[in-house]
């Protein structure tokens, strides 16, 4: 499967996974740490496979990219954090937060980066989607278990 594809398909679960805690409406510890896993593997397949392939290309947008997962790294710390020691009402406020900003992220991705990979490395996007893979079946049974 081409690369795009398979984190097109990160992004859904991860949004989904979001939204199933928020229908539950308060901290859920199985919830949230199969955000955190879900989210970790993606973030690492892009920053270690797809990312590097794309800053030959797209430079200041692979960096713009790195930057803006740093920024939910921090979000998605702070909502692990608040799912300990604060109350509901903090911890809701915090997963729309990480939600917004993940959203962007995956909607800017999809509309620009993507393309621009399908435009510029379609002969690469399958043994890209490969790697992804394989480092996937590695981050799954080296510590994201929770991982879909």
């Amino acid at each position: 499967m081409k690369a795009t594809e398979l984190l097109k398909t990160d992004h859904r679960n991860v949004i989904e996974l979001i939204h199933q805690a928020k229908r539950v409406g308060r901290r859920n510890a199985l919830l949230l740490n199969r955000i955190y896993d879900n989210y970790k593997v993606h973030t690492e397949c892009e920053l270690k496979v797809f990312y590097p392939e794309m800053k030959k290309l797209e430079r200041e947008e692979i960096e713009k990219n790195i930057e803006e997962h740093r920024e939910m790294d921090r979000l998605l710390d702070e909502l692990m954090v608040i799912r300990i020691v604060k109350g509901k009402d903090a911890f809701m406020e915090d997963l729309i937060a990480f939600e917004q900003k993940i959203q962007e992220h995956f909607q800017d991705e999809e509309a620009n980066l993507f393309p621009a990979a399908e435009n510029q490395l379609l002969e690469k996007l399958d043994q890209l989607g490969d790697r992804i893979e394989d480092l996937k079946i590695d981050l799954r049974t080296g510590g994201y278990g929770m991982a879909a």
